[in-house]
């Protein structure tokens, strides 16, 4: 099994203590590694691959694995995305923190000024629970937020991938 970070200076594949990382999440003086700052870098994940039985695969499409991610906006607050790969069965499915339904017809931009739904931006606090759930159990999408499949949104939203 491997795993990585890359949030606010742990980088690498030692996660810190769930504590530690809590800071980063719920600490407000603390979150500015998930605004773009202009230098191209912005948000930050988590990923494990070689899970489930495929921790002998090579890397790549054999190997199981998740990945969670989060980006920012000062004004709307969080927005995540929790992507599992099953190499047993080939198959992708992604998952997208939903704020308010009824404003995922309206768009805000980020740092690659692709817009993204404000309907999927979530308050931190809730981010961080999905990051601690991820780190339990990183195969489940954790029900302590609310999600949208990426399907779902590229249906009910022109425009988005």
């Amino acid at each position: 099994m491997r795993r990585f970070i890359f949030i606010n200076g742990f980088e690498g594949p030692d996660w810190p203590p769930i504590a530690t990382l809590e800071r980063e999440f719920m600490d407000p003086t603390r979150r500015e590694w998930a605004y773009w700052d202009g230098s191209g870098a912005a948000g930050g994940y988590m990923k494990i691959s070689g899970i489930e039985g495929t921790e002998a695969q090579p890397d790549g499409r054999t190997r199981s694995g998740a990945t969670i991610s989060i980006r920012a906006h000062r004004q709307f607050g969080a927005t995540l995305s929790h992507h599992w790969w099953d190499a047993k069965s080939a198959t992708a499915t992604t998952h997208l923190s939903l704020g308010d339904r009824s404003l995922l017809s309206q768009m805000t931009t980020l740092d690659d000024r692709q817009p993204y739904p404000i309907g999927l931006f979530i308050p931190f606090e809730l981010a961080w629970l999905a990051f601690r759930d991820f780190i339990q159990e990183p195969t489940r999408v954790t029900s302590a937020v609310p999600w949208i499949n990426g399907v779902d949104l590229t249906a009910q939203v022109p425009g988005t991938r």
